[in-house]
């Protein structure tokens, strides 16, 4: 929870039209940080096949995909098109939700309810349409 917290620090120091080396450079150290950790549950729990895998978790598939996507823009070159990727560094202190039990479930409640507003509207749209 630390690393996150110093993370979102590091985060609201950068500009992005400006290049900094000493906030890439601790940029770099969150990136390496954060992958151990994946790996480490990954080897804990699993990837897929068990039950409570790692990949079975809708927390975890966010996190993989913030940490794989980070490695992939800063691999890449993080200019162009891939500058989005770079953004989703922003999203790191989402996993902070993760570690507050009813913040999570605050979230997954408006999730679910959205979910559930959609599927409400598709069914009226189409009842108005004649189609069932």
């Amino acid at each position: 929870m630390i690393l996150i917290i110093l993370n979102c620090v590091t985060l609201a120091m950068a500009d992005p039209l400006n290049e900094n080396s000493t906030l890439t450079a601790i940029e770099m150290v969150f990136s390496v940080a954060f992958t151990i950790e994946l790996l480490s549950k990954i080897t804990a729990m699993g990837y897929y096949t068990d039950p409570n895998a790692y990949m079975r978790d809708s927390w975890n598939v966010m996190d993989f995909v913030i940490v794989t996507g980070g490695w992939f823009a800063e691999i890449s070159g993080g200019g162009g098109g891939l500058t989005a990727l770079r953004a989703m560094r922003v999203l790191r202190p989402l996993r902070t939700i993760k570690g507050i039990p009813e913040l999570k479930r605050i979230i997954e409640s408006m999730v679910s309810g959205r979910e559930r507003s959609e599927k409400q509207t598709w069914r009226a749209a189409n009842e108005a349409s004649g189609k069932n």
